[in-house]
């Protein structure tokens, strides 16, 4: 049996053992019957045939038949390793990029068949707009609490994706918003009436650097200053909660018209 070297090294590659056993020896002793490799490698020529298929699968060993001739196996130029390497990096990214399309709602099936509220965390400005980003699935229209300065200070970026994704989507939001002085002014400049609702609920100090979303059966909270984080909560119940007291909130709270901020500005 030859000396194995890079097995361990091509095995972390994802390539199974007795697989990258057989295209060593291939790269050390060039083409070779299926006999002589198994022979080498320590192993039955049936087991041989079967991972000469698997490597010829991943293009990293070629099958060579000549008229009269037995058949050979030749490896590959380990380049092919170096481009293996870096189409499975891109299946890896591709197979993330799915997960988190349905994962959060596996998680919600989950949730509703086990009674267990499911909570995701999120971290730095990427994770906050994954989280916020999460309410574009949406069934119903989003009820949302939001500090308007902060965002437009911390994410006016991905606060203007968002809106024009949700325009695209058609996907409504009630804004709730501190009554203030400032957020007076703020409410009069925002616009998208046509996918949003701002109402200015009575409290006289702004929640600071906060916004909350509630939507089908799941609630966010997102904190807007460093070190951003977003928790988004997979629950029936808690959602039910949360959209109850939004309503009652929004039912009393001023709409967005002139009339009604020039009147309690002159309070």
């Amino acid at each position: 049996m030859a000396d194995i070297i890079y097995t361990q090294t091509l095995t972390q590659a994802g390539i199974s053992e007795q697989a990258a056993k057989l295209y060593e020896i291939l790269v050390k002793h060039g083409a070779l019957p299926a006999s002589s490799a198994a022979r080498i490698a320590g192993i039955s020529r049936t087991i041989a045939y079967h991972f000469l298929g698997e490597l010829i699968d991943l293009g990293l060993v070629l099958r060579i038949e000549k008229k009269g001739k037995v058949i050979t196996f030749e490896a590959a130029h380990p380049l092919t390793l170096k481009e293996l390497g870096e189409k499975r990096i891109e299946q890896a990214k591709d197979a993330k990029t799915a997960i988190d399309g349905v994962v959060t709602k596996l998680i919600s099936d989950f949730n509703i068949r086990s009674g267990k509220p499911g909570v995701q965390f999120f971290e730095g400005k990427e994770g906050v707009k994954n989280c916020l980003f999460d309410a574009l699935d949406a069934k119903e229209e989003v009820r949302a609490y939001i500090d308007l300065k902060q965002v437009a200070s911390s994410i006016p970026d991905i606060s203007a994706e968002f809106t024009k994704l949700r325009a695209r989507y058609k996907l409504r939001r009630k804004n709730l918003v501190a009554d203030t002085t400032e957020n007076r002014t703020l409410v009069l400049q925002y616009g998208h009436s046509d996918i949003t609702e701002v109402r200015l609920f009575p409290m006289h100090e702004a929640p600071t650097h906060t916004l909350m979303q509630i939507y089908d059966n799941k609630v966010s909270y997102i904190t807007l200053s460093d070190p951003m984080v977003g928790v988004l909560i997979v629950d029936p119940h808690i959602a039910s909660m949360q959209k109850t007291l939004f309503d009652a909130l929004w039912n009393d709270a001023h709409a967005k018209t002139e009339t009604a901020f020039i009147d309690t500005a002159n309070e």
